[in-house]
Order: structure tokens, then sequence, then C-alpha cells
């Protein structure tokens, strides 16, 4: 499945953004948003969608985006409980940002600790 930021927003009635999961038939999710047990939205700028796009339709993409919101909850390395992309693809670019430094046929850690 892929996972792209849009440049798009949606709007809602109130003085508040979205509400952090809110989901689009068309495959627009909300991983970012106003919180209602906190009563406010708890970041600096208006959040954007994330566009779900499966490979396959095997699963609803209601379903997937049920499982997206819940890996952007998972980070225990951080104190922000709403991470705008799961902790898998995060941790991934994490790495790959690590792994850009490392010289052509030298062997690379295999241990995520390294990375981190």
């Amino acid at each position: 499945m892929g996972l792209e930021h849009q440049d798009t927003t949606l709007v809602r009635d109130g003085n508040y953004p979205m509400l952090r999961g809110s989901f689009v038939q068309n495959g627009l999710l909300f991983t970012r948003g106003n919180v209602p047990y906190y009563r406010t939205y708890p970041g600096l700028h208006v959040p954007q969608p994330t566009l779900l796009r499966p490979h396959s339709w095997d699963t609803p993409i209601s379903e997937l985006a049920s499982e997206v919101l819940a890996l952007t909850k998972m980070n225990s390395n951080s104190t922000q409980f709403d991470q705008a992309s799961p902790i898998p693809v995060r941790a991934a670019q994490q790495v790959g940002r690590v792994l850009e430094y490392v010289p052509f046929g030298q062997i690379e850690q295999p241990d995520y600790r390294f990375y981190g």
C-alpha cells in the first residue's frame, strides 16, 4: 500500500480542524487532527490528510485506514501520540537516512539500535 501526504485539506464547521481519524472513502485519512478528548488540536499547522493507495482491493479501504491510524500511535520513542506516518514507514525512512552515509561495499549493521 502506498501512502502520500496531500497538499489538500478539508474543513468542518467550528473553530478546529478535521477530527483525527476522519476518513473519506476516496482514501483520504487524517492521521493528525482535532482530538475531542483534549478539546483541542495539539499541532501547530493545519493537518494534511494522507492518501491511502492500496496495491490490491482484497481488504476494504476503511479497514486499511483503521490499521494505518492504529500504527500512527505505536511510537514508544516519542511522547507525541499521533504521528503523521505509521511507525514502520517512519522507522524505514530513518534507517534510510543513516544508510545514505555508509560507503559502498561496507557491511551495514543489522541491529536497529544503531539507527535510532
